[in-house]
């Protein structure tokens, strides 16, 4: 197993979350999840975030505002690029979704896709 290390900005070191999930996509991004919420600059990032490889925020990825007591614990990335995430939080994007979610490549919800449907 490789130990990847990335010169992350500085803006990452004040918020200090319970759990982080860090996740090397295909697209040379990083994928975080977890129970933090920050600005860079004028833009909000909950719950979930993208960054380039220097640990710049990827702009392309929107804020999917993940709204919840412990926002993601866990995140799955799929072979299509969406983004399956679970964890403790009742909404996304504004949008009911209690405890699992999948979003878009762009960081968007993917509303139609209910998880809980695929479970019943």
């Amino acid at each position: 197993m490789a130990l990847l290390t990335f010169p992350f900005k500085a803006w990452i070191l004040p918020f200090q979350p319970q759990w982080l999930q860090l996740h090397y996509s295909q697209t040379k991004k990083i994928l975080i999840g977890g129970d933090f919420s920050f600005t860079v600059g004028d833009q909000m990032r909950r719950g979930a975030a993208r960054l380039n490889v220097d640990g710049s925020l990827d702009l392309s990825f929107q804020n999917p505002n993940v709204n919840g007591t412990l926002g993601v614990i866990s995140m799955v990335l799929q072979p299509n690029g969406k983004i399956i995430i679970s964890g403790a939080f009742s909404a996304v994007a504004g949008i009911t979704r209690n405890n699992a979610a999948r979003l878009n490549v762009d960081g968007t919800l993917d509303a139609p896709h209910h998880l809980y449907r695929q479970f019943l």
